[in-house]
């Protein structure tokens, strides 16, 4: 059969969560809409959002939001203290009809293909897999970015993630591929959802926006009186296990070195607990003048942290890929992470790994790091290599070929049409 899809233009349809430029959901959807809009196709995104998208992601794209939200973000803060009553709140509304979905309905019916994003469960969702049950003839990618374990998460978080998990039994049967970013996410969806069904692997990717400040960056010639300066890129929650850096860091104190640390990450209204504990944590240790939390950051301020620190360091229990890795990469900046998850997969021998969740081993892997310029400079080198594996133009290449492998509905040799006439 001819690669007709490589040709044709389709009119997609991605659903997501999110979308814009302020979350790693929302960014990617932007991105992936944008590689398919590029490649010629007819692009529409529907997303179940927070906050209206920036003017810039609106102009960018043809964009259509749909309010599928269920709690308001300052209703959940409170919920979250009354998780049985917060789970109960949820399980009922998510289970409950919308009229809305059937205006969905019908504009994915028009649709060669349905793009699911998921990061957390929305109704959104729901819809063209139910389509599909029914006979239709819409294409399905399912895209799946990984849920952090119910154990892992603050108890008050504990429901919705419970929810997150449980739904994805009824989407692995349904679609016609199922995506993900790592051979550790493709396994957990396997585990999540019983699914026997082969996945298809595609990495993440730099943000072009910040791969353009990458520049050529040296290992910083400190005296011995500067204080060393550690980065940690990621969401103030309880999974990232900021604690292990804190008490890593305050060990290394004893011993003599002199630290300053920026956390940087978005601080959402479920993660202001955390922050407070770890502020707390912090001047029991009396390191709270060697820590900041910058929260959010642009661009510009994330290139200069990235460029002007010794050393990122990542402490997840959990992560289905860790993108903030690939970025000290692309900058030349050694890697310090957890041997959990995903990590090892996406850093490869560009970095050091300690062993979860021991503070003892990780103050021991940046000691002999930072006391080292040959290995810091070694890392700098092997990781700038690996981060152009993770180039938003690989990024694009592999969607417009797994786009291209999909075979349309129809068979020329029996006359029967595919999908979509082509256009001219």
């Amino acid at each position: 059969m001819l690669d007709l899809w490589s040709d044709w233009p389709m009119r997609v349809a991605i659903l997501s969560g999110t979308i814009g430029l302020l979350d790693a959901t929302g960014k990617y959807t932007f991105y992936l809409a944008k590689v398919l809009a590029d490649a010629g196709h007819e692009v529409h995104c529907h997303a179940d959002v927070d906050a209206r998208p920036s003017a810039f992601v609106a102009n960018e794209l043809h964009l259509r939001t749909i309010w599928f939200q269920v709690v308001k973000p300052r209703m959940e803060s409170v919920l979250m203290r009354l998780p049985v009553l917060y789970g109960f709140l949820l399980r009922v509304l998510t289970s409950l009809p919308d009229t809305r979905t059937r205006k969905i309905s019908a504009e994915l019916a028009k649709c060669d293909l349905v793009w699911i994003v998921y990061s957390h469960f929305t109704k959104l969702f729901l819809v063209p897999i139910a389509m599909k049950v029914r006979g239709s003839k819409i294409r399905i990618v399912f895209d799946y970015h990984g849920v952090t374990p119910v154990e892992l998460v603050h108890p008050g978080l504990a429901p919705a993630q419970t929810i997150d998990i449980e739904r994805l039994a009824a989407f692995a049967p349904n679609p016609d591929l199922l995506l993900a970013h790592s051979k550790f996410a493709a396994n957990e969806l396997t585990s999540h959802s019983a699914t026997t069904r082969k996945m298809t692997v595609i990495p993440l990717f730099i943000d072009p926006l910040l791969s353009r400040l990458c520049v050529e960056r040296t290992v910083p010639n400190r005296s011995s009186a500067e204080p060393k300066r550690i980065l940690s890129v990621g969401r103030v929650a309880s999974h990232k296990r900021i604690d292990i850096l804190i008490r890593a860091a305050s060990l290394m104190k004893k011993q003599g070195w002199k630290l300053k640390i920026a956390i940087v990450g978005s601080i959402h209204a479920s993660h202001e607990l955390e922050r407070h504990r770890l502020e707390k944590l912090a001047a029991s240790l009396g390191m709270e003048g060697d820590i900041v939390f910058t929260g959010l950051v642009s661009h510009d301020r994330l290139k200069q942290l990235y460029a002007q620190s010794d050393v990122l360091v990542i402490t997840s229990a959990h992560e289905g890929f860790c993108l903030p890795i690939v970025e000290a990469m692309a900058f030349g900046l050694p890697v310090v992470a957890s041997n959990v998850g995903s990590i090892p997969e996406v850093l490869g021998n560009a970095g050091e790994l300690f062993d979860f969740p021991s503070h003892e081993q990780l103050a021991a892997e940046l000691s002999k790091l930072l006391s080292k310029p040959s290995l810091m400079r070694h890392l700098c080198m092997a990781g700038r290599k690996r981060a152009a594996l993770f180039s938003y133009d690989n990024f694009a290449c592999n969607v417009r070929n797994l786009v291209a492998g999909l075979e349309p509905y129809g068979d020329q040799a029996s006359g029967k049409q595919p999908m979509r006439r082509p256009t001219h």
